[in-house]
């Protein structure tokens, strides 16, 4: 999730911003060094690290410390810092936090959100991207259910996951979230392996249940909720919603629906689930019946409860998770 990277990149341009603001005032001098120092253009090692143009000044990629802190632009870095005592600290420090980003789970740095905008935005490597297109490692990000399947598919893209994988950081990007994690959000992007049960689901898991959310109901449910030939589960629980509960607490779609959710994948699908009164409404169970009586001394046995239906066994657990397959779909 890039976007992580970018807030974090961003929040490292602030904390620039206020180096430079807690400096005392710039003297003519010292504008005459600056207007100086911004106009030495970056090596051409440095400018193709910094993805810049032949010929641009080194200043101009200082919006990407990642391709700063690159062994290219180790000559432009040291002319530059010797320059710029406060931006010399900064730069110097996020370079070497980017060596040593977090791996604890704790608190995203600055640094942590740097990292993972660069590893994002290296080259993908191409004997992958020749399978699917893209020229950096976001590119490769795949967005529809064909590609992640071309994707896992492809040693050389599971090679370049696994390799950009192992130079993540692990930390969080807010603490009180247990599933806002650097390495969950790259699983959620890259796994290629299901997610163990009760863990969150990766990549691979989201696609299997999207395809499971455009599983053609049986022939005997469409035709009990009158639903066109080419419906799809989602269509059967939309039906359902929408009015046509009885129909579907009563008919084969119950058991249809039953047997797709069998089909899922066991991991954590994460807290946005409905509540256990919404989801107990859908098919409740017939009432028992109330017992009768006689004037005579003799009273009437009570009668055997009526048998609840096959919709109405339709646990919680499985019906609360199809409806995540709506929200997904």
């Amino acid at each position: 999730m890039p976007s992580i990277g970018t807030y974090l990149i961003a929040t490292a341009t602030l904390a620039t911003v206020g180096v430079q603001a807690a400096s005392v005032a710039c003297t003519s001098s010292d504008d005459t060094a600056w207007s100086n120092l911004i106009a030495v253009n970056a090596t051409v090692a440095c400018a193709a690290a910094l993805k810049l143009p032949a010929g641009a000044p080194f200043v101009a990629g200082l919006q990407n410390p990642f391709g700063v802190c690159q062994p290219a632009c180790t000559e432009n870095l040291a002319n530059y810092t010797a320059a710029n005592a406060s931006m010399a600290a900064y730069l110097n420090g996020v370079c070497t936090d980017l060596g040593n980003p977090t791996r604890n789970g704790s608190a995203c740095s600055v640094a942590d959100g740097i990292l993972w905008f660069g590893l994002y935005h290296t080259a993908a490597w191409t004997n992958c991207s020749s399978v699917v297109s893209g020229s950096t490692f976001e590119d490769l990000t795949p967005q529809t259910l064909e590609n992640s399947k071309k994707f896992c598919a492809t040693p050389a893209c599971i090679g370049n996951a696994q390799a950009i994988g192992s130079l993540m950081p692990n930390c969080s990007t807010n603490v009180s979230d247990p599933m806002a994690n650097t390495l969950l959000y790259f699983q959620k992007d890259f796994g290629c392996k299901p997610a163990p049960a009760g863990r969150p689901c990766s990549m691979v898991d989201d696609f299997a249940m999207q395809e499971l959310g455009m599983t053609a109901p049986w022939s005997n449910c469409t035709s009990k909720m009158t639903l066109p030939s080419n419906a799809t589960v989602k269509d059967v629980m939309d039906a359902a919603m929408a009015g046509g509960l009885t129909t579907f607490c009563t008919s084969p779609c119950s058991a249809f629906v039953f047997s797709v959710l069998n089909k899922m994948p066991a991991c954590d699908m994460g807290p946005d689930m409905p509540s256990a009164a919404m989801v107990s409404a859908m098919c409740p169970a017939t009432p028992t019946p109330t017992p009768t009586s006689t004037p005579t001394p003799t009273p009437t046995p009570t009668p055997t409860p009526t048998k609840t239906s096959t919709a109405s066994a339709l646990t919680l657990m499985t019906t609360t998770v199809f409806l995540q397959l709506i929200m997904l779909a």
